[in-house]
């Protein structure tokens, strides 16, 4: 059913044919950037989120006809009355204003299937890869943060070199954890700085 659902409006993309649309010129160095990149894992997620959309969607048109026809094969369905006549007014109405919003979901995901979002997405890569650059925004990378963590313990003028191996193994075990809960929010609020600066 969710197989049919998906397919009936252009569904059934995997991971993988998302990533070879998403890098589709310019192959290697787009590659690379994509899947080096934190944000990958967003846009999978922003594109997977847009299928589950989809599918709800067509769901809820789906249930409205459902209803619908059962109210149809009711007693007061064959009798046509007052009350069917409404539920079938609202129904339409309601379908309606569905099929447009499904409409404009299947639309979006021939944006991403045509390569439209590509540009966005590689400068998004870009904007993490170049670390002169991001780390101005943002903690991108275990050095800068290192940094950063060395100063919250030592003080201010503290460097990396003040760090013990001991702060250098918490540190990393930390760094893991910020990758894992907040840096790709951190990451994105960053680009969106950046952006607002170099439009």
């Amino acid at each position: 059913m969710i197989k049919s659902l998906l397919q009936a409006n252009g569904g059934l993309v995997s991971d993988e044919s998302l990533m070879s649309i998403l890098t589709d010129s310019d192959k290697r160095f787009r590659l690379a950037a994509l899947q080096s990149s934190n944000f990958m894992p967003s846009y999978l997620q922003e594109f997977n989120s847009l299928q589950v959309k989809i599918y709800n969607k067509a769901k809820e048109i789906e249930n409205a006809y459902e209803s619908l026809n059962k109210l149809a094969t009711s007693d007061s369905g064959k009798n046509k009355n007052e009350a069917y006549e409404n539920a079938k007014q609202d129904t339409e109405s309601k379908v309606k204003q569905l099929k447009k919003e499904l409409k404009d979901l299947v639309e979006e995901k021939k944006e991403w299937l045509s390569g439209a979002k590509t540009n966005e997405y590689i400068e998004r890569a870009a904007f993490e890869m170049m670390a002169e650059v991001s780390s101005v925004f943002a903690t991108t990378n275990f050095i800068k943060f290192a940094e950063q963590k060395t100063k919250e313990k030592y003080g201010e003028k503290a460097t990396i070199n003040d760090a013990t191996d001991e702060d250098l193994e918490k540190f990393k075990e930390d760094w893991v954890k910020y990758k894992e809960s907040g840096y790709k929010d951190d990451l994105e609020i960053a680009f969106r700085i950046f952006k607002q600066v170099n439009p």
